[in-house]
């Protein structure tokens, strides 16, 4: 796979379509700064998915589209298409040829393109995954990421090594797995909370059942009794409607009384108000006529004062004009005589310029002269510095390689010496390395052993969690339907205690004397909370006492008489009363009760069967079952005995013929037994209390026990989870042992090569030297001749651009001078124009003055004479206004008395509406309770009809007696309201204590019922697949760490022979700073150059960083080369000698990558096989020349071609290979070499050459060779 080709369009400076073909090999892309070469990386980088616009150097994503310039408009749409060759199949698709385009708009539309169909930003990137090709990875190097690659927490050296390592895809999929993972472990969450969640709910709906039921009933009876009462109200309504409706016809009658005299009144009214307007009328005439009489007056005042200011004018003008007409004479002499001094100096100046001209002319001449000179010597001057600096370059060429030849053989010298330590070492390594390995393994046993015991207990532990759970579950619903029958009995309680409080079922009379005087003496309280009875017999009770089970006992006669008289005179009604004392009670008791009865004085206890009332009562009473026992005992006694006998279902028969018995008096036999009833809900109440804090113990040691087992789980977890990660580190620490095991096997073999190829090498280099020292003597003879010409021309050409510069000042001042006067002769003549007009101007005022004072002379007179007779109108005028306003005010006198006369009738008229008023107003009164009336019953009929749906007849004639309560008295029709509405409030009561109320409890729980199954099926599911991809993250994991630390050894030993080459020595080394993941360490670099020791990469130079970080690149190159590569003046801070080794590197490289460099430097272009040169010949706009070396040598001399093709031939200085590493001795025994080499040489000497060799003169002479060369190039 290549790149064969970009296509840009709209993008950055590239407004025009433009097309970049690329060959293998080296393409190089050059041109001046600004002109866009980068703009082909940014190209690169965009089409490729870049999403930063930071990384595309701009501030948002339009900035890529071109913008405009001074000529063009701007465009609205950017687009880059790549095309790759894929021959080899190298991107997983079935094309030989892959097209990939992005386009943007100005819209902020974005698109992507593969082969010229639509696709997904997500589809290119799984495309080009561990192709080498991205927009992140090393295929594009720009001199910034140099120090990226090198920085301390290097993200990117690790981005390199694992786009080198081919684990990209890896991490991608483990991220997108994890991202999944921790969804379902979301999804889990949220299905333990939702199943909890809806296990409460149905148990909830299992008892709302029940409860619905009751509110159905509940609410049927509200209703009809709601509809019942709705009906009663409406016929009063009705009923005050028709009464009001008569009353307001006689309101009415009344209000029109009195209509006869209103008419007289307001005729009289009427017939005087024709007179009254006629008088108005004539008043306003005379009014007006005043008034423009007065506004006539006003104008001839206005007329008195304008001509009094106009001759004020007029005086003023003349005197101004006297006074202009003197100064414009004045003006006029001074100009004359400056126009007579300004001509004689005009003539002055024009002879100064034609001397100055003439001078001016010589001096120009002569400059010339000197210029044509001054080059030739110049030419002479750089002829011989070139020369000059060719024998510096080749001498100081030759002083490095004997130092590089020196450096070489010393190294290998002391390397043979250490490498029979270095083997010795190395076995000793492998060895450690292999008893290492048997100890992590023994490990790793111990380790898998202990992880199967961890499982077992894990188990254990979570069947007992749902042991809890479930008794948990169990004790919360049983807490639950507890808590809703105390609820239910404590509102009961509270509901009869409430009753028994306000004394509810008593009457009227009872309950006031209870209230004021139950807690006096003489005042025993309520019968029936004196009597206990079995709730079997209340309802016999009932029936046997009937109207008294609401009577109040007292001790005594005189204490009743003293109540009754109390409510006699307070009219607080009436009140039944039994006496405790002071009456006998002698009647006999019966033997034996009746067959099937029971005597009742023995049925019923309590202090009131004291009373003797109802001693009496009771010992002439039977209780029986049923009514028919009742009966027939009854007629079995007839005239034998007074007797009375009751039954439990209400029935009462006396054997003198009376009987009574059904329905009714509810609220009656309610009070009998409502205090034994209170007491039996306070002792189910207590007992209910018992049991609840019985029950909430248990569920709070229940989630005690669950939490204990829930941290031991967590604790279980967590250890297992420490295993594991214990497990794949051992895993790790084995496979690196192994690793160094056999790395230390190999390195012995290759040591013993090494030694061999070493003393080799020694000899050979020591012949090299002898011949380059014969080499440096000879050329140091050619450099002192060479130096001393060019000395000898430079002081020639000094002198002559001294002169020079002399005569040129001289002739500068010269033109200089005569600009002046050339200035200072137009100047003078525009001023004598401008003078010369300025006396025309001063002649002209003198005679417009004196023409307008001779106007204002005759208009002054003329005003005069019309401001006298303007005076004599206005003195007659003030009489005459005066004489007007008289008659003005006696018509206003007669028509004030007609108003008199009008206001007395008036007064009359408004006493008889008053009268009328108010019969109006009681009127309005009742038609105002008419309609509040119709309201009221408007709103009951709407609130009937919305609230139960359907007509309000329909729904009157609806209400069926059976469903009404029980307890309602009716009579037909007929009923008691106050019985009703105390029913309903009871009944609303009731409906209320019930709570909320699901009315589709039933049908809910089977939905939820079914739902919840549902979910538990779900959890399952989900577990399962949680599991599963718990398991696949291992997988990539293991995979993925192999990979990487396989890749990071093969990196690291090729970055250790590559720095050695590049640097010719030294010492380098990549380390991995160990974490719990391999692929998340830190890696540390170290780079220390020949003779340096440093201990970090940031002490190094610009250019020993920068070769540093080409190092790393060529290093992950020769693990897994990237198909192109674009290196965006990589090479800009490397010198001459750095280059030389660079360019070396890329030819090598070059056989298997294409590479596309951005560059400024000579040797680097010469080194490409083909160029690029970026050029902006319309502003803002970026062009492509294309220039191939065979284009070039068309445009060159023989020589020129000869030199660019001996210099692309150029060989590796060493052959890229693995390098030993240096030890510490070594590096310290180069440090020394190197001092003693640099000690045979006089530095200063050399430096001194070096720097006489370049001037400023001959680096302009360089750049002008390197654009004569990129123009012939074009």
């Amino acid at each position: 796979m290549k790149l064969k080709s970009i296509e840009l369009q709209g993008f950055k400076s590239f407004m025009d379509r433009t097309h970049l073909e690329f060959d293998e090999g080296i393409t190089a892309i050059l041109g001046p700064n600004g002109c866009g070469k980068s703009n082909v990386v940014d190209a690169v980088r965009w089409v490729l998915g870049e999403q930063s616009a930071k990384q595309l150097r701009g501030g948002k994503m339009d900035d890529v589209i071109f913008k405009g310039t001074t000529k063009r408009r701007p465009v609205g749409m950017a687009e880059v298409t790549l095309v790759f060759e894929n021959e080899d199949h190298g991107l997983p698709i079935d094309f030989t040829e892959v097209a990939v385009k992005r386009r943007v708009t100005r819209d902020g539309g974005s698109d992507y393109f593969l082969n010229g169909q639509p696709c997904r930003l997500k589809d290119l990137r799984d495309l080009f995954y561990d192709s080498g090709v991205n927009n992140t990875s090393y295929s594009i190097i720009e001199e910034s990421m140099i120090k990226q690659v090198l920085n301390e927490n290097n993200d990117e050296l690790l981005n390199l090594l694992e786009q080198g390592s081919g684990i990209t895809k890896y991490k991608a999929r483990r991220k997108e797995t994890q991202r999944k993972l921790d969804r379902t472990q979301s999804d889990l969450v949220r299905l333990y909370d939702i199943i909890e969640e809806i296990g409460r709910e149905v148990r909830s709906l299992q008892r709302q059942v029940g409860k619905a039921r009751r509110h159905q009933k509940l609410f049927k009876e509200i209703r009809s009794l709601d509809l019942l009462l709705a009906g009663r109200r409406r016929g009063e309504l009705d009923r005050q409607e028709q009464e009001s409706r008569n009353l307001l016809q006689e309101f009415r009658t009344q209000a029109e009384v009195g209509l006869g005299e209103l008419a007289e009144l307001q005729a009289k009214i009427e017939s005087t108000r024709p007179r009254i307007d006629e008088r108005e009328a004539e008043r306003r005439q005379l009014e007006e006529a005043l008034q423009a009489f007065e506004e006539e007056l006003q104008e001839h005042e206005r007329q008195v004062l304008v001509l009094q200011h106009r001759i004020g004018e007029h005086e003023r003008r003349i005197e101004d004009n006297t006074l202009g007409i003197q100064e414009a004479a004045d003006r006029q002499h001074e100009i004359e005589g400056r126009i007579t001094a300004l001509t004689a100096a005009l003539e002055e100046t024009r002879g100064e310029i034609e001397a100055t001209a003439k001078a001016l002319a010589e001096g120009s001449e002569k400059l010339s002269e000197l210029d044509e000179k001054l080059a030739v010597d110049r030419a002479d001057l750089e002829e011989a510095s070139r020369r000059n600096l060719e024998v510096i370059e080749q001498d100081a060429s030759q002083r490095s390689r004997l130092r590089e030849l020196q450096v070489k053989r010393e190294n290998r010298q002391e390397r043979v010496e250490i490498l029979g330590e270095d083997r010795q070492r190395a076995l000793i390594a492998g060895e450690e390395a292999e008893t290492a390995r048997q100890e992590r393994g023994s490990e790793r046993a111990e380790l898998v052993r202990i992880r199967g015991e961890l499982l077992t207990r894990l188990a254990d532990l979570e069947k007992q969690e749902h042991a809890l759970e479930d008794k948990g579950s169990t004790l919360q619903e049983q807490t639950s339907t507890l808590s809703g029958r105390r609820e239910a009995a404590q509102s009961t309680l509270d509901l009869l205690q409430k009753l028994q409080d306000d004394y509810e079922g008593y009457g009227k009379g009872a309950q006031e004397i209870l209230r004021r005087h139950g807690d006096e003496p003489g005042v025993r309280g309520g019968l029936v909370d004196q009597l206990k009875v079995e709730t079997a017999d209340a309802p016999a009770l009932a029936a046997l006492l009937a109207g008294l089970l609401d009577a109040v006992v007292v001790d005594n006669p005189d204490r009743a008489l003293d109540l009754a008289s109390e409510l006699d005179q307070e009219e607080l009604g009436r009140a039944s009363m039994l006496c405790g004392n002071g009456f006998g009670d002698n009647i006999a008791e019966m033997d034996d009760a009746p067959e099937g009865g029971r005597l009742a004085h023995l049925a019923i206890t309590g202090p009131g069967t004291e009373i003797p009332y109802l001693k009496r009562l009771l010992r002439r009473t039977v209780i029986f079952d049923t009514g028919r026992q009742a009966l027939a005992a009854a007629q079995s006694w007839q005239g034998v005995r007074q007797l009375i006998c009751v039954a439990r279902d209400g029935l009462l028969a006396t054997s003198d013929g009376r009987i009574s018995g059904g329905r009714g008096e509810g609220h009656d036999s309610g009070l009998l037994g409502r205090r034994e009833k209170l007491d039996d809900l306070r002792r189910e109440v207590e007992s209910l209390d018992g049991r609840l804090n019985d029950l909430r113990d248990k569920t709070a040691r229940n989630k005690s026990d669950r939490e204990d087992l829930r941290e031991n789980l967590i604790a279980g977890r967590g250890s297992l989870s420490g295993h594991d990660e214990e497990l794949n580190r051992l895993q790790v620490q084995l496979a690196e042992l192994v690793h160094k095991r056999d790395t230390a096997r190999q390195r012995v073999s290759e040591m013993a090569v090494e030694q061999e190829r070493l003393v080799a090498e020694i000899a050979e280099l020591g012949g090299q030297e002898e011949q380059l020292t014969d080499l440096l003597n000879e050329s140091g003879r050619r450099r002192e001749s060479s130096t001393v010409n060019r000395d000898t021309l430079r002081q020639r050409v000094q002198a002559a651009e001294e002169e020079r510069d002399d005569l040129r000042v001289r002739v500068e001042e010269s033109r200089l001078t005569h600009q002046r006067l050339l200035s200072r002769q137009r100047e003078t003549e525009s001023t004598l124009e401008h003078l010369r007009q300025g006396v025309a101007e001063q002649f002209s005022r003198r005679e417009r003055l004196a023409q307008e004072t001779e106007v204002s002379q005759e208009t002054l007179a003329a005003l005069r004479e019309d401001l006298q007779e303007k005076q004599g109108i206005l003195a007659k005028g003030m009489d005459e206004r005066q004489r007007r306003r008289q008659i003005v005010l006696a018509a206003a006198e007669g028509i004030k008395a007609l108003h008199a006369e009008t206001d007395a009738w008036h007064q009359r008229v408004q006493v008889i509406e008053k009268q009328r008023g108010g019969f109006r107003d009681q009127a309005h009164e009742l038609e105002t309770l008419l309609a509040t009336l119709d309201v009221r019953r408007n709103n009951l009929e709407e609130r009937i009809e919305q609230q139960y749906d359907g007509s309000f007849d329909d729904l009157i004639a609806s209400v069926q007696t059976d469903d009404l309560p029980r307890e309602l008295e009716m009579d037909g029709d007929v009923f008691q309201i106050d019985q009703a509405e105390k029913l309903l409030g009871t009944q609303k009561t009731k409906l209320s204590g019930l709570g909320p109320i699901n009315h589709l409890a039933l049908e809910e729980f089977e939905e939820k019922q079914e739902r919840l199954t549902f979910l538990e099926n779900q959890r399952d599911d989900v577990e399962r697949a949680r599991d599963d991809l718990q398991k696949a993250i291992a997988e990539i994991n293991r995979t993925a760490r192999k990979r990487f630390l396989e890749t990071f050894e093969e990196v690291r030993r090729n970055y250790i022979a590559v720095f050695q080459t590049l640097f010719k020595g030294g010492r380098a080394d990549l380390k991995l700073i160990r974490t719990d993941d391999p692929l998340d360490s830190q890696i540390h670099v170290t780079a220390q150059p020949t003779g340096k020791v440093v201990d970090t990469v940031a002490l190094l130079s610009g250019g020993e960083r920068c070769l540093t970080a080409l190092s790393l690149l060529f290093a992950v190159y020769l693990v897994k080369p990237s198909p192109f590569c674009m290196l965006d003046e990589a090479d800009a801070p490397l010198d001459d000698a750095n280059i030389g080794r660079f360019v070396n590197m890329l030819r090598e490289f070059s056989k298997t990558t294409q590479f596309l460099v951005i560059t400024h430097n000579k040797m680097t272009m010469e080194t490409a096989n083909h160029l690029y040169g970026v050029t902006m010949m319309e502003p803002g706009v970026s062009n492509i020349v294309s220039v191939s070396f065979h284009d070039v040598a068309e445009t060159r001399s023989d020589q020129d071609l000869g030199d660019a093709i001996a210099r692309r031939r150029r060989n590796l200085d060493v052959q890229v290979g693995p390098v030993p590493e240096v030890s510490e001795a070594e590096i310290s025994r180069e440090e020394e070499t190197v001092e003693e080499t640099e000690a045979t040489d006089d530095p200063s000497t050399l430096g001194e050459e070096v720097e006489d060799g370049f001037d400023e003169d001959d680096e302009d002479d360089e750049n002008d060779d390197e654009t004569r060369s990129l123009e012939a190039s074009e």
